[in-house]
């Protein structure tokens, strides 16, 4: 966190939370009630002070205030770039993914990656891209009706023997249903106040 953010932490330590404020969408944009936060500085602070507390609720901390985050689909949004046949993993707040801990399709072909102890939804501009690294034990497909056979298979529920080959690693993919994914990787999606809880 930014050393200001902490030092407004200690200075006034009873502000508020808020929630029902900020949103995290699929593509890893901020969404302020909805809008699209478009202020560049004010999106990297945003990014830069993203945490989370005990009970997976992942929030801003803005200042002395935590801003708690409904999530649409995971904490984090990873983007992918291949280069030289190698890719590349970053998060929306520009953290890179070190060791994958696990790979699933979801119901609606979305890509989840554990990572860290938590998740990242591939993004789906991105998704094209690192589905070329999916196949089986023998590598990556050579074939696109290889690989749209295996999707359509996977989107059906069915992932048996489908693997992502990625930067030397071979990863075997699992099938996960999106109402799921909160209660598998441990975060809550819309963070809501304790009963009694004051909040602005």
């Amino acid at each position: 966190m930014d050393e200001l953010v902490l030092k407004s932490m200690a200075r006034w330590p009873n502000v508020p939370d808020a929630f029902g404020w900020l949103e995290l969408d699929g593509r890893g944009t901020w969404r302020l009630k909805g809008e699209r936060i478009s202020n560049a500085a004010l999106v990297e602070f945003i990014n830069r002070n993203y945490e989370h507390d005990a009970n997976g609720r992942w929030f801003f901390q803005n200042g002395p205030q935590r801003v708690y985050v409904r999530l649409q689909i995971t904490p984090y949004v990873v983007r992918a770039a291949i280069t030289n046949g190698a890719v590349h993993l970053a998060t929306h707040t520009h953290k890179l993914v070190g060791s994958v801990q696990g790979v699933w399709f979801d119901e609606q072909g979305r890509l989840i990656l554990g990572f860290n102890n938590t998740a990242g939804v591939i993004d789906d501009r991105d998704l094209t891209s690192v589905l070329t690294c999916l196949g089986d034990g023998r590598g990556p497909f050579e074939s696109e009706s290889e690989l749209e056979r295996d999707l359509t298979s996977a989107l059906a529920g069915s992932v048996d023997g489908l693997r992502l080959h990625m930067n030397g690693g071979v990863h075997d993919v699992g099938w996960v249903q999106s109402s799921d994914l909160p209660g598998h990787f441990g975060f809550d999606p819309d963070p809501r106040p304790a009963l009694g809880q004051t909040e602005c």
